[in-house]
């Protein structure tokens, strides 16, 4: 009995350094990336949770007071925000694929991922500046 207790304590231990480890990794590689790749990692979600809440917070203000007007309050506070945030994460997208075309890269996966978000990035400030010209 005192056995097994000992050996599922030292497994636990194991499993505790092993995710140590794992972490420590992570933070390294996380050092080593260009600041372009953070970038493009971080504004993609600060783009879409910044537009969201700040959306949300118009809604709010809009509601106390009465707006009649909500629905081009809202937008326009989308619209900023996605443009703020948006042309980071486009413009970093834009810069990593001309490091990759730069070595020789062009054609590969990480080129196109990189390609895609910038479409969509783009495409949302387009889809956001045409649903407030249309309110």
């Amino acid at each position: 009995m005192a056995k097994s207790n000992n050996r599922t304590e030292q497994e636990i231990q194991e499993a505790r350094r092993r995710r140590k480890l794992e972490r420590q990794e992570k933070r390294v590689e996380r050092l080593n990336e260009p600041l372009l790749v953070w970038l493009h990692k971080s504004f993609r979600v600060v783009t879409i949770a910044g537009t969201v809440v700040m959306a949300g917070l118009e809604v709010r203000n809009s509601m106390m007071v009465g707006a009649e007007n909500m629905m081009q309050r809202v937008l326009f506070t989308a619209l900023g925000a996605w443009l703020v945030f948006g042309l980071v994460w486009a413009g970093s997208a834009i810069g990593q694929m001309i490091v990759l075309h730069k070595a020789g890269q062009g054609g590969s996966k990480e080129f196109r991922s990189y390609r895609n978000s910038a479409l969509v990035a783009i495409a949302g400030m387009i889809l956001l500046g045409a649903a407030f010209a249309m309110t």
